[in-house]
């Protein structure tokens, strides 16, 4: 019936379905529970087609354990292909009542969902998805011939990427997303061939007189795997990429077939040499082959799904951190840089954060929530506190810092030094105050800025802490005064106050400007008084 082997064992399955012990009414697991494989991922398991019960598309774990029917019975379903992210499976399905005509559906790896991407009046068949899980490969028979194409995941931008008289089927892409594997015999002979992505630099692979069909890549896209029936009968052999050193893997009288590589590399495949068509395992060698179905129906056709990405990114915050006040309402503060976040399997997990950075961030803490999700959708979220710093607290690190100075061995006197910390603590005392004593402050940091004139050219202070502290005095005393005069507007103050608080403070930044800081402090100082006014 499928003409897409043109060996025994997929007409041997078929005729087989007749014989298949019904499981529509045996209960069925809700989805196959993965094994847990390192820290970080699981095995996605496999995904087959089997007739049990109607012919279907079944997913079980990577040892065989807790088979589970993901289709049917009532359908006839094969062809299934794992998306690179393991979740969702795409496949075949003949179309009830129209044995020549089959068309391509998508899944969730749990079977639901079922969602028809083509929708033709010819056959497509055999998908396979690219390696950034974006399109499909398929095999159709759109102008009556069997060629291969390239859809979207959505069934859309249908592309042909053969046209021949030959039959080009089993499209596989490579890991690395830059070539697909096919099968055809256009040449005369069914061969293994290779192109690129777009149909171009088609280059044949196998040139033996036998049967070389089902391509297949290993994970590190060097070797393919394919089956052949070369030495008499259909087995799995592994190649070169560039069709170089043939090797027969396995050696048994029945017929070997579909096979498909593992995320670790080893190799799934049908075989009917317990007397049944079902499925095994084998080491990339083809030692150690082991059975994993066993089951009076007919198992075939392997699809092994990805690592499956289990563990969250690693987010990186920064420390709490605190930023200077740029205004009344708060500051323009960013962190990003500080914000990153890594994952064993996504090189770039997203990040996203609330307040975003750059915001604005009111006077107070903030706290930052950060959260990094990689493709897999796993996430972590991690906080972080940002304070905007009020007077009071912008005021402690001129304390900190001039009693350092101060206690300086080295230093040569600190008498002026002494008195401008003095005037910066009288400052802070009235800021802790509730309410906040503004023009008493101010007085005291218009005093300390003067003090600070002269601890400098007495030779208390360097020059960098000199310009340090009387721009942070500066800083303050602006920042006490637009906050009074945005409260008087809050309150509908006196306009004429208002505007003469308003002038006193942009004179107050031309004085800063000019490095005239004592005559800023008490421009400041002044809009602060009109504004209290007001």
């Amino acid at each position: 019936m499928r003409h897409i082997l043109p060996m025994s064992l997929v007409v041997l399955v078929i005729f087989q379905t007749g014989c298949a012990r019904d499981e529509a009414t045996a209960p069925q697991p809700v989805g196959p529970t993965t094994q847990v494989v390192g820290s970080s991922t699981v095995a996605s398991g496999i995904a087959f087609w089997s007739t049990a019960g109607g012919t279907g598309i079944f997913v079980m774990a990577a040892d065989g354990s807790e088979r589970t029917r993901l289709t049917g019975p009532g359908a006839f379903d094969f062809d299934p292909s794992f998306s690179p992210d393991g979740r969702q499976i795409a496949f075949s399905r003949w179309l009830a009542g129209e044995l020549q005509l089959a068309e391509i559906l998508v899944m969730a790896a749990d079977g639901s969902g079922v969602t028809r991407i083509t929708n033709n009046d010819y056959p497509d068949e055999q998908p396979t998805w690219s390696p950034d899980g974006r399109q499909i490969a398929l095999v159709s028979r759109q102008d009556n011939n069997w060629d291969i194409y390239v859809i979207n995941a959505d069934g859309s931008a249908r592309t042909r990427l053969t046209d021949h008289p030959g039959r080009d089927q089993n499209p596989k892409w490579s890991p690395d997303g830059q070539k697909i594997a096919f099968w055809s015999d256009r040449d005369g002979n069914l061969d293994v061939y290779v192109m690129n992505t777009d149909g171009s630099a088609l280059t044949r692979l196998t040139t033996d007189p036998g049967v070389d069909v089902e391509p297949t890549w290993s994970p590190d896209g060097r070797r393919i795997a394919f089956s052949s029936g070369r030495d008499g009968n259909s087995e799995i052999y592994v190649m070169g990429a560039d069709g170089s050193a043939p090797t027969r893997l396995t050696n048994n009288p029945a017929s070997d077939g579909t096979p498909s590589w593992s995320p670790t590399g080893r190799i799934a495949f049908t075989s009917n040499r317990d007397g049944n068509f079902e499925i095994y395992v084998m080491n990339a060698d083809g030692s150690a082959p082991t059975r994993l179905t066993n089951h009076p129906s007919s198992d075939a056709d392997p699809s092994w799904g990805p690592w499956l990405d289990q563990t969250p990114p690693q987010l990186t915050l920064p420390n709490d951190f605190g930023v200077s006040p740029q205004r009344w309402f708060g500051a323009l503060a960013g962190y990003i840089g500080n914000v990153s976040a890594t994952d064993d399997l996504d090189p770039q997990p997203d990040i996203a954060c609330t307040p975003p950075s750059p915001s604005v961030f009111p006077i107070g803490t903030t706290q930052v929530q950060c959260t990094a999700t990689d493709e897999a959708g796993n996430s972590s979220t991690g906080t972080f506190a940002l304070t905007v710093r009020n007077q009071y607290q912008e005021l402690a690190f001129d304390v900190a810092n001039l009693e350092a100075v101060i206690n300086n061995p080295g230093s040569a006197g600190s008498e002026r030094v002494k008195e401008v910390l003095a005037k910066v603590q009288a400052a802070r005392t009235e800021f802790a105050r509730t309410p906040t004593d503004r023009l008493a402050a101010l007085g005291h940091l218009q005093s300390a800025t003067e003090n600070l004139y002269l601890a400098l050219e007495e030779g208390e202070i360097s020059a960098f802490g000199f310009d340090v502290h009387v721009r942070r005095f500066a800083g303050n005393a602006r920042l006490t005064a637009d906050q009074a005069i945005a409260e008087a507007k809050a309150r509908g103050g006196n306009a004429a106050a208002i505007a003469d608080a308003e002038s006193a403070l942009a004179k107050g930044d031309e004085k800063r400007a000019a490095r005239l800081f004592t005559d800023a402090v008490a421009q400041y100082r002044k809009a602060c008084k009109s504004a209290t006014d007001a």
